[in-house]
């Protein structure tokens, strides 16, 4: 029990000559099968040499001992790295090589490895040129062998050796097929288990990240409504007009940040981009539904264009549509039944524009603060940060204009 574990430690530690850390997986199972190869003829040639040589035909034995040579030097080149060359070496030597013992010995069937040599050719590169080539190469050495064993003379020690190579090579052969078969078996059902096994750790994995997101959601959420509930409570204490305007803002616009990231991750998106038209169509909803205890009757008329955009351009942009929304709210909307605020989003492929109007003076009241309030200071420094282009319209339309482009 020991000495078979013993060998299979050892032909697995020879199985893996030349392995390093750069190969990738295919790689890996190329070089090892080679690697198999060469050991398995390594000790068929080492087997028939010390019979030859008992035998007392060492002519003979030196083809056999050149194939155990060769085999050796194949090995050394797979630990090198020139995995590829040595299976070009592979059929073009072996292949000479065996042609010639056909050739000495008669036809004693070492045509048979032409076999093993096509399926170890094609298992390594995959490639139906290569595997014609080696095919042809093959077929012409033995076809030449063969016509040269009809017009040579062979030896009388060839002679009485040939039926016993002839079976001897037909069973190291299929032996040899049967071998590879196996070994082609259990790297398949090894890299079955390694896949089977990274897809069970990458669900470990996945399990693992969604928990964690969750988690973080769950908290973010907690924090901006902690936040936003301490600047309520603070706008409540009598405090100026001015300094309660300013919290009210605050809490409205950590409410915008905190509408968005709630739709983000209850809706579980996968990808980097969502639909921006459900967020904008809700932001509306909850400014107008913030203001509409001063105001009654007014009206958000809306076109969207349903864009598709990253997730880091929704944020600053969002915040940009809660600015202009609710600046109009406050001084667009003049004392008459017509209370309309206008929003456009308009999608132009490689960017999109927001476009905002009102019937009363808002645009204007936001272009005439200019650089005064939080509010232009927070829009403009956002369309800086977006790389986008700003421009208003109050002699016709009292209407500001945003192009943002979609990437970088």
């Amino acid at each position: 029990m020991k000495t078979t574990k013993a060998l299979f430690k050892l032909w697995d530690k020879t199985s893996n000559i030349g392995i390093k850390p750069k190969h990738t997986f295919d790689e890996i199972k190329s070089i090892r099968l080679l690697n198999q190869v060469y050991i398995i003829s390594l000790i068929i040639v080492f087997n028939y040499t010390v019979f030859l040589l008992l035998f007392g035909a060492p002519k003979l034995a030196l083809l056999d001992f050149l194939v155990f040579i060769m085999s050796i030097f194949l090995l050394l080149l797979n630990k090198k790295g020139y995995y590829k060359t040595s299976s070009f070496l592979y059929i073009i030597i072996g292949g000479t090589l065996l042609a010639l013992i056909n050739y000495s010995y008669g036809k004693v069937g070492a045509e048979l490895y032409i076999i093993i040599m096509i399926i170890t050719m094609y298992y390594v590169w995959k490639k139906p040129t290569i595997l014609l080539a080696s095919s042809i190469l093959l077929s012409f050495l033995f076809i030449l062998s063969a016509y040269l064993t009809d017009v040579a003379d062979i030896s009388e020690k060839a002679a009485i050796l040939r039926p016993y190579f002839y079976y001897t090579n037909m069973i190291a052969s299929l032996s040899f097929i049967y071998i590879l078969l196996v070994l082609f078996v259990k790297e398949y059902n090894k890299k079955n288990k390694e896949l089977e096994n990274t897809i069970i750790t990458r669900e470990k994995q996945k399990e693992q990240i969604e928990v964690l997101l969750k988690e973080l959601s769950h908290r973010t959420k907690n924090n901006l409504q902690l936040i936003s509930s301490i600047l309520s409570m603070e706008a409540e204490k009598e405090l100026p007009v001015s300094a309660k305007n300013a919290l009210k803002d605050a809490e409205n616009r950590i409410l915008s940040i905190n509408l968005l990231h709630q739709k983000l991750y209850q809706s579980k998106h996968e990808s980097e981009t969502f639909s921006f038209k459900e967020h904008v169509e809700d932001l509306c909803s909850h400014l107008k539904q913030l203001f509409i205890q001063k105001e009654k009757n007014i009206e958000i008329v809306s076109e969207i264009d349903d864009i598709e955009i990253s997730i880091d351009l929704a944020i600053p942009t969002g915040l940009i549509i809660n600015e202009l929304i609710t600046n109009s709210f406050k001084h667009g909307i003049i004392t008459s039944e017509n209370k309309t605020i206008n929003l456009k989003i308009i999608n132009k492929t490689a960017s999109f524009q927001i476009y905002v109007c009102d019937n009363g003076k808002g645009i204007e009241k936001l272009k005439e603060e200019n650089n005064k309030s939080f509010g232009y200071k927070l829009i403009y420094s956002l369309v800086r940060q977006l790389n986008a282009e700003i421009d208003f319209h109050t002699e016709k339309d009292n209407a500001i204009s945003i192009i943002i482009p979609l990437s970088d």
